[in-house]
């Protein structure tokens, strides 16, 4: 649509068409710029406001605020310049509905007042009492839900559907602010969440210190981000071409350690030289075996040292050994622990070595079965290691 305004030329005399043209081209022009401006798109927008809500004292009855919004079907634009309503809901039936609720744009003729007549061909005048002024307003309806259906019915076109009403089964005292679903759109073809038809049909752009307040929130006056503003829901991770990945993150590698400039293949490189084929878990699981059950809080340097102290053929003197005896199959040989490592610290492990046994306090026994001194075992068997506690 263009925009148009009526033309008079000097000493015209005007006819009524010419002002009725004057009039409707100021409100369909504002409408023109309004669209160029805002409403480039599929659906119907609220600017501002137009929120469903309950009354200051509840009822079955709901008010509109104030606001802007702009019906696509039309072309036409509605306000509300001051708190609308009541606007009545029918009492709950026997199973919950949803009702829609939706406002259009009302042209509205008001002001009557009389006014002079001449009639241009007889001259005559007469005088009627005629409107002299049209308001462009809003009119609301509420369309009722199917008991039981769980969904709104669909608006009416040319109108701009504005919430979802619940209405309890039996509800005869009240609409509260918990049963109004408003349009919470943001963009055009944004959904509101909790509509349950035609859920893109409308959608909420908000005034312009709307979006300054928004803006603002989280960037500086020049459109900087402020610091510490982006999260990780806002980053697209994966291993897509453009998605963020850890091929995409550098490291400093201060110490020049590694050949990889970028995580990726940093990680890759901590299998180790010769390893490429094991992986990192592979390397853990190796790790735990090292460690042993039952042994997750001791570190790998801990296990080392415990390998180094119990090397084969060396019992440290620190490391005591209970029920130890020389015989077949696995049991110890003796020549497996040496004089120097056969006792601990308080001297009470002996040592049996051929046909000899020994023990720190230096008692020898001989023969295949040993007659004991003071401090010796009662009776004893070629061959045994016995260990004694002195009293």
């Amino acid at each position: 649509m263009d925009i148009l305004v009526p033309k008079f030329q000097a000493n015209e005399i005007a006819k009524s068409t010419d002002f009725d043209y004057g009039n409707d081209r100021e409100y369909d022009n504002l409408c023109t710029l309004f669209e160029e401006l805002f409403a480039k798109a599929v659906n119907d927008l609220i600017i501002g406001g137009l929120s469903c809500q309950e009354r200051s004292s509840p009822s079955m009855n709901v008010d509109l605020t104030i606001g802007l919004g702009y019906c696509k079907n039309t072309g036409k634009i509605a306000h509300i310049g001051s708190l609308f309503g009541p606007i009545a809901i029918v009492d709950g039936g026997a199973q919950n509905r949803i009702d829609t609720l939706e406002i259009r744009l009302k042209e509205t003729d008001y002001d009557s007042q009389q006014r002079a007549f001449k009639d241009p061909v007889t001259g005559a005048i007469t005088y009627q009492d005629v409107n002299t002024k049209t308001r462009f307003e809003i009119e609301s309806q509420v369309i009722q839900g199917t008991e039981g259906a769980g969904v709104a019915p669909n608006r009416t076109v040319g109108w701009i559907k504005i919430a979802e009403i619940a209405v309890d089964a039996g509800e005869t005292t009240s609409i509260l602010n918990a049963d109004i679903e408003n349009c919470t759109g943001g963009y055009d073809t944004e959904v509101t969440a909790n509509w349950t038809a035609q859920t893109a049909i409308t959608f909420r752009l908000g005034h312009v210190e709307d979006f300054k307040t928004k803006f603002r929130a989280k960037h500086k006056e020049n459109g900087d981000h402020e610091n510490d503003v982006i999260k990780d829901q806002h980053i697209d991770f994966g291993t897509g071409a453009n998605q963020v990945s850890a091929i995409d993150m550098p490291i400093a590698d201060a110490g020049s350690r590694i050949t990889a400039t970028e995580t990726e293949n940093a990680i890759q490189e901590l299998a180790g030289a010769g390893r490429s084929s094991e992986t990192i878990k592979q390397n853990q699981d190796d790790i735990d075996d090292l460690a042993g059950a039952g042994r997750t809080t001791e570190t790998v340097k801990d296990n080392a040292d415990d390998l180094d102290t119990h090397e084969a053929d060396n019992i440290a003197s620190d490391n005591t050994v209970h029920g130890i005896r020389q015989g077949a199959g696995n049991a110890l040989d003796a020549d497996k622990v040496d004089d120097a490592h056969a006792g601990n610290a308080s001297g009470n492990v002996a040592k049996s070595n051929g046909t000899k046994c020994i023990n720190l306090n230096a008692e020898i026994w001989d023969g295949a079965k040993k007659t004991v001194s003071t401090g010796g075992p009662s009776g004893g068997v070629d061959g045994d290691i016995w260990f004694r506690r002195e009293a």
